[in-house]
């Protein structure tokens, strides 16, 4: 369920421009997902029981870039990758990142992927 919103319309290049912000959660973070454009977003999270804007994030990423690719046989995938080395996080929406992470929980609306080093850890996403 992001919320988009229509900021302006550049007439010369009919270039829109989207601005969506959007909260979920997982077992242990909340997280913010906070987009100015398509390609310019900012990864934001604090460890729970920290609630989203308690205090500074516990881990902030900023240019997330977004990502889609097809996974056979679940189909294609959605999302969002953000950098900050060592860390990788990949937030995927949707029914073929379930599918592909193997997580059967129809509350989850995506996957949150985290490597760090050779640690990686998939959590399933919820809604706000």
């Amino acid at each position: 369920m992001k919320k988009l919103l229509t900021v302006g319309l550049i007439s010369l290049g009919l270039v829109s421009t989207c601005v969506f912000a959007e909260n979920y959660q997982t077992s242990k973070h909340n997280i913010n997902i906070n987009c100015l454009n398509y390609s310019d977003c900012t990864y934001q999270s604090w460890n729970k029981p920290k609630q989203i804007g308690q205090g500074k994030p516990d881990l902030e990423i900023m240019d997330g870039e977004p990502f889609a690719g097809d996974r056979p046989p679940c189909g294609k995938i959605e999302g969002y990758e953000f950098v900050k080395k060592p860390v990788l996080i990949q937030v995927a929406f949707g029914k073929s990142a379930l599918c592909e992470s193997n997580i059967k929980d129809s509350n989850a609306v995506g996957v949150l992927y985290v490597k760090s080093g050779k640690r990686h850890s998939t959590y399933p996403l919820y809604a706000k």
